[in-house]
């Protein structure tokens, strides 16, 4: 038998007591909050500009595009509108139903918030990536690694919402 000052037995390095203890006694998570849970890991505001920037952040979050809106959303647009792929967290209705029998379905959505992630203060974004967003589309090196390093960026940002959710899931059960 573990006693409570003991390592807890699913490794977390917690003592018994403050992690597994009262488990038996808790009330689940309904689906909808784990859902919530990871929309919340995913969806973090922060700015990943190179540190030596970070003194010079602004407040405001920008809510940034990884392909440029201007010169490349517009144009494949229909109406202010193109098909995305979303998350797990569209799977799963208000009723707590698996929707769609868990296929992932393309759905629409608008423009604004097509390909947009936050993972830069409104000031670094705009300075960095002026180039792409505030010059018409010529694929200049500049541009194109721009491109690049947007999409790298995105790519850190997602990887940072997976170290979040990792640590949602390896928590869940004390919830």
């Amino acid at each position: 038998m573990i006693g409570r000052n003991d390592p807890c037995w699913c490794r977390s390095g917690m003592k018994y007591k403050h992690c597994h203890l009262d488990r038996g006694n808790q009330k689940p998570l309904e689906p909808f909050q784990i859902v919530e849970l990871y929309k919340k890991a995913f969806s973090q505001e922060t700015c990943l500009a190179p540190d030596v920037w970070l003194n010079e952040c602004s407040s405001k979050i920008a809510t940034a595009h990884t392909v440029p809106k201007s010169s490349s959303l517009q144009r494949i647009s229909r109406q202010g509108h193109l098909y995305s792929f979303f998350p797990m967290t569209r799977f799963i209705d208000e009723n707590n139903q698996l929707k769609s029998k868990g296929k992932l379905k393309p759905e629409l959505l608008g423009i604004n918030k097509a390909s947009t992630f936050t993972g830069f203060c409104s000031r670094h974004d705009d300075a960095i990536f002026a180039p792409l967003e505030k010059d018409v589309f010529r694929g200049t090196p500049e541009q194109c690694f721009l491109l690049g390093y947007r999409a790298l960026v995105r790519e850190i940002y997602t990887k940072c919402g997976q170290k979040h959710s990792a640590a949602l899931a390896r928590n869940l059960g004390k919830l």
